[in-house]
């Protein structure tokens, strides 16, 4: 009986361990709500100023995305590009703690710099310092055909954050990402934080409807809940035990 039950509190804490690292690993680095838009956003210093009014807003960050394929001789990876501004707190600020100090400095006085997930870093087989090559679809913003884009850009940095994310993430400044995703300057949306973290789905609702017509969004249970869901009904199980 004693080894039984030493068995079930081991088991339980390790599944609180678990939802630990979920809440301050993952859900840090992860976006509470990201609102899209279904075409570039040109004025989005007046939204972001809209959204940061809500009162359940922690912080907000535009960011521009695209997909593309990193390159360093015959070897090649694909990467989900995300361009955040580096200046704005909210949106850099969580990832330092998983950054080298003289790396990131170095990302932020760049303009063109780079930081590669340690995953795909790994895989390429490099640096900070090297040159790398993104190659990006030439696929326009609905569906159109464009050009593809090409870039060399150095790596300034590696995100090492012992989640998923290091497996297929790069991120650059705003600006960059703004180009090589055909948006010529306009943002694809926003990221937000909030001080709710299981009350994403109200909360994502009315910020779209302080938002004009044409956003949609996501939030972090349609991407991470059912890896939170099977969390606590394993908790709740050792616990019926």
């Amino acid at each position: 009986l004693v080894l039984a039950i030493s068995l079930l509190i081991i088991v339980l804490s390790v599944m609180n361990g678990f939802d630990k690292e979920m809440r301050e690993r993952i859900l840090s680095l992860v976006p509470h709500i990201t609102l899209y838009a279904h075409s570039p956003i040109a004025d989005w210093h007046d939204d972001v100023m809209l959204l940061k009014g809500h009162p359940e807003v922690a912080a907000i960050a535009p960011f521009a995305q695209f997909d593309a394929l990193i390159t360093r001789g015959t070897d090649i990876e694909t990467v989900r590009g995300i361009g955040l501004d580096a200046d704005e707190a909210g949106s850099f600020a969580p990832l330092l703690p998983y950054l080298d100090a003289i790396e990131a400095a170095h990302f932020r006085a760049q303009e063109d710099g780079l930081i590669l997930g340690a995953g795909v870093a790994q895989h390429l087989g490099v640096r900070a310092g090297d040159h790398l090559n993104l190659i990006v679809p030439g696929t326009g913003r609905e569906g159109q055909m464009a050009p593809t884009r090409f870039k060399t850009i150095q790596l300034s940095a590696i995100l090492n954050t012992g989640t998923e994310l290091d497996q297929a993430i790069a991120l650059v400044h705003l600006a960059v990402a703004s180009d090589l995703a055909g948006l010529h300057g306009h943002v694809s949306g926003f990221r937000v934080t909030t001080r709710q973290l299981f009350d994403v789905q109200r909360i994502a609702w009315e910020l779209q409807d302080l938002l004009p017509p044409g956003f949609y969004s996501t939030n972090w249970m349609m991407t991470h809940g059912n890896l939170y869901s099977a969390i606590q009904l394993s908790r709740d199980l050792i616990s019926i035990l």
